[in-house]
Order: C-alpha cells, then structure tokens, then sequence
C-alpha cells in the first residue's frame, strides 16, 4: 500500500529541513517521497552513499516554485522558527500520515505535521501546524494541539486537552483528559499529568510535578532560527 500524503506532492521537488537522525527516519518510513534534496547548516556531506544531496541552509535558501517542504528538526522551538521563516519567504509544506497510522475523518491536521506509523488523532481533535506524532502516539477525541507540537512514542493526550504551541509530551507519558499544557512546556516521560501545566514548564513524575521552568522560546515567537537548526 502506499503511504498517505495530505498535501499532493507529485511534480514538486521535495526538500527536507535537517539531515539528521530524523530525517534518516522520515525518509525509511515514507520512502515514496522522493527527496530531491536537503538543508542543514552543519552537515555538508553524508557519512554514507546513496542520500540526497545537501543542497543548502534554511538561513540561506529561498524557495523556488517547485519546491515542497518536509521538516526534521526535533527541538519544536527550532523547528517552528525554522519553518516560519520559510513560510514567510513563500514555502509550502507536506503533510505527511504513514499508511498505518489512523487520522478521523472528523479531525484535522495542519501543514507541515508528520503522523509516524501508528499515530492516532481521535474524532474532533485538532492538530496544528508542524507537529510531529510519533510511534504509536495518541491524541484523544476533542484535543487540540497548538503549532510545533511533539508527541512522543506511546504517549497520549488525553481527550478535550488543550496543548499550546510547542509543547513535548514525551515517551509513555499522558495527559488527564480535560487538561492544558501551556506553550513550549514539557511533560517527562512515564509521567502523568493531571492537573494543567503552565507555559515553559517541565512536569515530570505520577503525578507529575513541576520541576522546572525554562527561559521563553523567543525565537520560535519571532521567527529567527537559532544556530543549530538540525
């Protein structure tokens, strides 16, 4: 079977952003995307044969009419100043839903989002722009997440959660039903968050508790990449 593309990306020049672990993923796991090329601000060439070439940076590149773009940049802060930037200089995005993974006829996902296999996005839910579900991951009926968002391996948000812009929930972590977890904050994983977690915290443990909070990710508000974007 082939795998599922929200976006139609036949006669485009696919380009990925990053060329890195992830996108070693990416390209095994929907291998039908014929990448023509990449970016990546450190690497200039592949440690191994038969990778598409290195083709530029994202600080560097602007895009041609042709182009469509995949994004493999695992920091959400990173990846979404990254794709902005791209966005304002004219650059669309495919959205990519592996053939095993399960998206409701009833719920959404936005550009650049990448479903892994068996990723779940339960009826009425809302997912936002360059997220990033991984394996396994679940996202429960009425949920929405916000632009940029990570769910990890087996992780869930549960039902009717509202995730800001940002936010990681990570490997076998779930999020209570009902519950909000603020902008770029994180819940560690095998934690279980059942009360709300406020914007840039990191919440860890059953249940999870506020461990920390980290300073505001300026850079994926403005737009400006940071100096290792992969």
């Amino acid at each position: 079977m082939m795998d599922k593309a929200t976006t139609d990306i036949n006669g485009k020049r696919l380009i990925m952003i990053g060329a890195g672990d992830l996108a070693r993923e990416i390209c095994g796991w929907f291998p039908n995307l014929n990448v023509g090329g990449f970016l990546d601000s450190h690497r200039r060439q592949w440690p191994e044969a038969g990778m598409p070439p290195i083709i530029g940076t994202p600080e560097d590149y602007w895009p041609e009419p042709e182009d469509i773009f995949v994004c493999s940049v695992g920091n959400p802060a990173q990846r979404l100043a990254i794709s902005r930037k791209l966005q304002a200089r004219g650059a669309k995005f495919a959205t990519l839903v592996h053939d095993s993974a399960e998206l409701s006829a009833t719920s959404s996902v936005g550009p650049g989002t990448i479903m892994l296999p068996f990723a779940l996005v339960d009826v009425n839910a809302r997912v936002g722009d360059h997220c990033l579900l991984y394996f396994r991951a679940g996202v429960g009926h009425g949920a929405t997440l916000g632009d940029g968002c990570i769910v990890l391996t087996n992780a869930v948000v549960g039902a009717r959660c509202v995730l800001g812009e940002g936010v990681v929930i990570s490997t076998l972590a779930f999020c209570n039903p009902g519950t909000s977890i603020g902008a770029f904050a994180q819940v560690g994983a095998n934690s279980f968050a059942a009360r709300d977690v406020p914007p840039y915290a990191t919440a860890i443990g059953v249940p999870a508790r506020i461990l920390a909070h980290r300073a505001e990710a300026s850079n994926a508000v403005t737009g400006e990449p940071s100096e290792q974007p992969a």
